[in-house]
């Protein structure tokens, strides 16, 4: 297990001041097994809501499908997405909901 490289990372105006949503996305060499952390103070949040979406790039920026076979923690504030699903290298999109 290794720690994907985000390329990207965004932030999505909070809905009706509930709360904000993110899109992380990898490199193109994250695999199964590899961690996504994310520090959820540095998006001014303090919990986790959810993952809304979550998909891997079979073909590069082509071929995108669900990827749901990922799971999560948080510990001392820091979100960690464990990547799961097909055993494939590829890059992949997630799109996390805090508040």
């Amino acid at each position: 297990m290794a720690e994907a490289t985000i390329e990207k990372q965004g932030a999505i105006s909070p809905t009706a001041e509930v709360y904000q949503e993110i899109v992380i996305e990898t490199d193109v060499n994250a695999v199964t097994a590899d961690t996504i952390p994310i520090t959820l103070s540095d998006y001014s949040a303090t919990k986790f809501i959810g993952i809304s979406m979550a998909q891997i790039h079979t073909t590069l920026n082509s071929v995108v499908v669900d990827e749901s076979d990922f799971t999560t923690s948080v510990t001392a504030g820091v979100l960690t997405i464990v990547i799961g699903g097909t055993a494939a290298t590829g890059k992949r999109v997630y799109k996390v909901m805090m508040k």
